[in-house]
């Protein structure tokens, strides 16, 4: 087993490296957040109804799967740590995260059956409810898919590959705009289907993005260097290594879905006009954070990786420029939407209710995304580490204990509606941001162990 490194380079814990790294990145999240913009804003021209249940739809499919898709990015660190130790055996984290593919789908099933009770307990209008009901159960059909995709994406990013994965989610992106389009309008002679066509044009691209993902990974050069074309089962105590440190990233997910799952519960009990204008802007910035979210894996890829390499000097460099350059990017988007919130949402839904509530909702959504910005990358350097468990106390504290109870206090006590649960938003991301700073300063993360080897021995930095 050779323990030579090759990923300190002379562009190491370089802006030039943060960047170059992140772009493919950020292309990719963009695609991928596209599929959720494609959707809303041809559903848009169907009916205020249909848009507003599309994207209660789309955040309760993450809010189901993200506990299993952030237990699938571990992928990302195990690969980026052996990786700079410069280990050759890196399919074996593959192989662990398509083993649990199967059992993961299995405990997804049951949420299947579960979809329209779910909507009525959250109280959604039954005007909503079964546009919501088609459109979310169409995409956990496609779940097989998009874990796949997760494991595989993260393995070549773990490899410092970030243009194969941009490749295929820009190809899930354009297919999804082209099938949507038809399905939903029912064009080149087939029926118009609304909702329907585009929860099933998203799950066909999703398809289509796994499948090109493992022809990659079959025929590429550097996953081939990479083991890909030996399979070995993968034994328990790797499984349970796998889950031991996956397992938290995923909760932390889950925690911070939980509240924003509850976010959208709340706005669906409202009125058709709320509910759209809070569509618009929770999918507006969905999508803008996509860059900041990009440079979270470039920190935990880079972190892993020159931790590995036992390089932790250029692991904080590393770290600093991309929370530096996320935190930079947010401020100027958080700018933009303040400034531009009202045309930006009569683009998406020309009713006049609708202009009117989300303008007064964009300088709330504006005046968080400089701490979403240090929040997000920031947990991924303390990750990329090995010290998965940390963001999860954290988003568990927050979620449970701030976001939640205020979306209901300002919402419904104050009497302050979708206005309220989006002030609450506001103070939940900041506890967040500013409770992960204070790890991110203390530095002990840099001391972390390598987790992983060939044996089942961490090895020291």
């Amino acid at each position: 087993m050779t323990t030579t490194s090759s990923v300190v380079t002379a562009r190491s814990g370089t802006v030039r490296e943060v960047v170059s790294f992140s772009a493919p990145l950020v292309v990719s999240n963009l695609s991928q957040s596209v599929m959720w913009i494609v959707d809303t804003a041809i559903l848009g021209r169907v009916g205020t109804v249909e848009q507003g249940a599309a994207g209660l739809g789309g955040v309760l499919w993450w809010a189901m799967l993200c506990f299993f898709t952030g237990t699938m990015t571990v992928v990302n660190i195990l690969v980026a740590q052996d990786h700079g130790a410069g280990r050759k055996d890196l399919s074996r984290h593959v192989n662990a995260g398509v083993a649990l593919i199967l059992p993961m789908c299995l405990a997804i099933a049951p949420l299947w059956f579960a979809v329209p009770h779910a909507l009525g307990w959250m109280g959604a209008s039954a005007e909503v409810r079964p546009f919501a009901t088609i459109y979310l159960q169409i995409r956990l059909l496609s779940s097989p898919f998009t874990l796949g995709t997760f494991v595989l994406a993260s393995f070549l990013r773990g490899l410092g590959d970030t243009v194969t994965p941009m490749i295929a989610s820009v190809i899930a992106n354009v297919s999804n705009a082209l099938l949507a389009v038809v399905l939903v309008f029912g064009l080149a002679g087939l029926p118009r289907l609304g909702v329907e066509g585009a929860a099933i044009a998203t799950a066909i691209a999703g398809a289509i993005e796994c499948s090109y993902c493992v022809v990659i990974y079959l025929c590429g050069r550097r996953a081939i260097q990479a083991g890909s074309r030996s399979w070995s089962s993968p034994g328990l105590w790797q499984l349970r290594r796998f889950l031991t440190l996956g397992a938290p990233i995923g909760l932390s997910w889950m925690f911070e879905m939980v509240g924003w799952t509850a976010f959208a519960a709340y706005a669906a009990t409202r009125a058709p006009a709320e509910l759209a204008a809070h569509t618009v802007l929770f999918q507006v910035t969905s999508f803008c954070f996509m860059p900041a979210a990009a440079l979270g894996v470039t920190a935990s890829t880079l972190v892993g990786q020159y931790l590995g390499a036992r390089r932790p000097d250029l692991a904080s460099r590393s770290a600093w420029l991309s929370i530096g350059i996320g935190v930079g990017y947010m401020t100027i988007v958080g700018i933009a939407i303040a400034l531009f919130r009202t045309p930006l949402v009569r683009a998406f839904n020309p009713d006049p209710a609708v202009v009117a509530l989300g303008s007064a909702i964009g300088l709330l959504a504006g005046a968080y995304q400089p701490f979403d910005g240090f929040g997000i990358v920031a947990q991924s350097v303390i990750r990329g580490s090995g010290r998965t468990s940390t963001p999860t106390y954290v988003m568990l504290g927050s979620g449970f204990f701030v976001f939640l109870p205020l979306v209901w206090v300002l919402g419904e006590g104050a009497h302050l509606g979708v206005r309220g649960a989006w002030g609450a938003a506001v103070v939940h991301v900041t506890v967040v941001a500013l409770v992960i700073g204070v790890f991110v300063l203390r530095g002990k993360w840099r001391d972390a162990p390598v987790l992983i080897g060939a044996d089942r021995t961490p090895r020291p930095v």
